[in-house]
């Protein structure tokens, strides 16, 4: 049984450190320009929450450096209420 769990955590290990070296590769830190990402948002400004999730994990691991700008192409009054509390909870 301590094999076996032993094993697990040398893969776990492993695999850890191939996932950092394979992030470092790729993007390195510091090299990367900023970015401008423009999300167009219309109607009840759908899938947003979910968007800014993933932009602020990316910030957040330091693999994005962007700021962002959200443009109305037709939100409704629910969309827009939508949008302003997420940019309050988002602190956007």
């Amino acid at each position: 049984m301590l094999t076996v769990i032993l094993s697990a955590l040398a893969a776990l290990g492993a695999l850890t450190l191939v996932w950092l070296t394979l992030g470092a590769l790729l993007c390195p830190a510091g090299w990367a320009a900023p970015v401008l990402v423009t999300l167009p948002l219309h109607g009840e400004a759908e899938g947003l929450e979910q968007t800014l999730r993933a932009l602020r994990w990316l910030r957040g691991t330091g693999l994005l450096e962007a700021e962002l700008l959200l443009r109305d192409e037709g939100l409704s009054a629910g969309g827009r209420e939508r949008v302003r509390l997420l940019m309050h909870d988002y602190e956007l």
